[in-house]
């Protein structure tokens, strides 16, 4: 699962994220973020507590904020990757201006679009920066 990095210097802005993201989604109980040196991140309902693997924050902040907005879904929906985790993730990017481009068979995304930058798997890059 990945060791829990300590202090690390974002957690309090990607609380923030997460936080707001939550009151979008209807998550009426706090949640607990969690920057981890894990491959992958977690959603846990029981505890309520966010796993961010420390490789989705250096791909940077639209990345960043996708990956939140992803597990707060899990959260606010209880559920995996069906029709209504779908949704409420969709509802949580735009709560960001943000737009997904799913994967052709998948729910993960291929391209995001948003904050002034538009991330791909190949490449991040800043469009436009808003004012």
């Amino acid at each position: 699962m990945g060791k829990v990095i300590p202090n690390s210097p974002v957690v309090a802005d990607l609380q923030a994220v997460c936080d707001l993201t939550s009151e979008v989604l209807g998550v009426h109980r706090p949640l607990r973020l969690l920057v981890t040196t894990s491959l992958h991140g977690r959603a846990c309902y029981r505890t309520h507590t966010i796993r961010i693997p420390q490789w989705a924050i250096d791909e940077g902040e639209l990345f960043t904020t996708y990956y939140i907005v992803h597990e707060v879904a899990h959260i606010a929906t209880k559920s995996k990757h069906d029709q209504r985790f779908r949704e409420a993730e969709e509802r949580g990017l735009a709560a960001w201006g943000i737009t997904l481009t799913r994967k052709q068979r998948g729910v993960y995304c291929e391209a995001l679009t948003g904050l002034g930058m538009r991330w791909t798997e190949r490449s991040a890059e800043v469009v436009e920066r808003p004012a």
